[in-house]
């Protein structure tokens, strides 16, 4: 008897270097009492308020991320998958954006723009989830969960852009301590 499993795109993990998890913490840091600068296409107002990030962060940003997207097409051929061009196209990084979260917001169930989209926390409470949602072979609904505690800081994560995922409200552990990420999608230029 064999048991055979079928191919699928993952995502992959790390932790972000020291210098750029501290230049984009003390930049969110700043801006979090200030008026949200930043909305996407999903229907989110009222849950997440959303930042811009600098374009100097974003250059040292895209330059780190660069070698996880090389890694991430390597392992899962995913950008060869993509037939929307009649040649391959260049990556770019399209503007990022911080999430600030108190207790109790969210974000539904969303994807993004783009081809390959990342996700980067950078201050967790005791506990909370990440979750993505998708279909199997046979069509049913599946979940994968990321719990995340304050010991996942630092740490990012690089998805394929319309993978589903949600973002639950966490207990209250701090009322002052907000749950902060940051967000961006990688697209082909047009």
């Amino acid at each position: 008897m064999r048991f055979n499993q079928l191919p699928n795109d993952g995502y992959i993990s790390d932790i972000l270097s020291k210098d750029l998890f501290d230049n984009l913490l003390k930049e969110v840091l700043e801006c979090e009492h200030t008026e949200p600068t930043f909305f996407t296409d999903i229907d989110t107002e009222g849950t997440t308020s959303k930042y811009k990030v600098s374009e100097k962060n974003i250059n040292d940003l895209s330059a780190f991320l660069n070698s996880y997207i090389k890694e991430y097409d390597r392992e899962y051929g995913y950008l060869k998958t993509i037939k929307v061009l009649t040649e391959n196209g260049t990556l770019v990084f399209q503007q990022p954006w911080y999430n600030v979260q108190q207790p109790h917001n969210y974000l539904p169930c969303h994807y993004h723009d783009g081809i390959i989209s990342y996700t980067i926390w950078l201050q967790l409470p005791s506990k909370s989830k990440f979750t993505f949602v998708y279909n199997t072979v046979t069509g049913k609904t599946n979940t994968y969960d990321i719990n995340l505690t304050s010991n996942n800081v630092g740490e990012f994560i690089i998805f394929p852009s319309t993978l589903n995922h949600v973002v639950y409200q966490y207990p209250s552990d701090n009322l002052n301590k907000s749950r902060i990420s940051l967000s961006g999608n990688i697209l082909l230029e047009g």
